[in-house]
C-alpha cells in the first residue's frame, strides 16, 4: 500500500461569521491549528501564551476556517482511504467539491 502523506502548507481561509468571502486567505500548516497560522502571519500576537495575548483569539470563536490543498493521487481509487487525525471540534471534509465526511466533535 503507498502512503502519501498531506502535511505541510495548505491555503487557510478565514471566514468571520455568517460571511460567504474570506477576510484572510493565507498559508496554513499541517498538522497545526488555525491560531498558530494566524499568529504566524500576524493576526495574532506573535507570542500567544504570553499574557493575555490568549484572549484575542475569543474574537475569532464565531468564524468558519477552510484548509485546502491540491494533490494529485496515484494508485487504485477503489481501495483509497484519507485518513485524518486529530481533526479538532466540528469539521466537514470535502473531495474534488464533494462531501466526503464530517465530525461533530473530536473531544466528546
Amino acid at each position: 500500500m503507498k502512503i502519501t502523506s498531506l502535511n505541510g502548507v495548505w491555503k487557510l481561509k478565514c471566514f468571520p461569521y455568517k460571511q460567504d468571502e474570506p477576510a484572510y486567505v493565507i498559508n496554513g500548516k499541517v498538522p497545526g491549528c488555525v491560531q498558530l497560522d494566524l499568529s504566524e502571519n500576524g493576526y495574532l500576537p506573535e507570542d500567544l501564551f504570553m499574557g493575555n495575548n490568549i484572549l484575542k483569539t475569543e474574537e475569532l470563536e464565531g468564524w468558519d476556517f477552510e484548509y485546502e490543498r491540491e494533490f494529485d493521487f496515484e494508485g487504485d481509487s477503489e481501495r483509497a482511504y484519507l485518513v485524518f487525525e486529530g481533526v479538532d471540534t466540528f469539521a466537514d471534509y470535502y473531495l474534488n467539491g464533494e462531501l466526503i465526511g464530517y465530525t461533530e466533535n473530536m473531544l466528546v
